[in-house]
């Protein structure tokens, strides 16, 4: 028994002293951009059954619609507030109006 323990303990100071010895946190230092360039996005790699929805993005305000399913309980009622608060706060500047559709039959 003492062995394991022994063993286990070995194991664990190695573990951990390679989780905390993982070298130098330092990062090479990337040049800033000059002034008045515009950074060009990354491209994203979508993955299979992903698609590119930025051919449907749109200027301005917008109108949403959002489906939940319905007021018949506690969570559904505090997921629903969420939602309204966030609209509310958040995104007042984006969203115009909110088409809420209860699925609650």
């Amino acid at each position: 028994m003492l062995k394991r323990v022994v063993i286990f303990i070995v194991l664990l100071i190695t573990a951990t002293t390679f989780t905390f010895a993982g070298g130098s946190k330092e990062k090479a230092a990337s040049p800033e951009p000059k002034a008045g360039t515009q950074q060009k996005a990354p491209e994203t790699v979508l993955e299979e059954g992903m698609v590119d929805t930025s051919k449907y993005k749109v200027d301005g305000k917008v109108t949403i619609g959002v489906s939940y399913e319905g007021p018949i309980n506690d969570y559904s009622k505090s997921m629903l507030y969420h939602i309204q608060y966030q609209l509310e706060r958040k995104y007042a500047a984006r969203v115009e109006n909110v088409i809420y559709a209860p699925a609650d039959g």
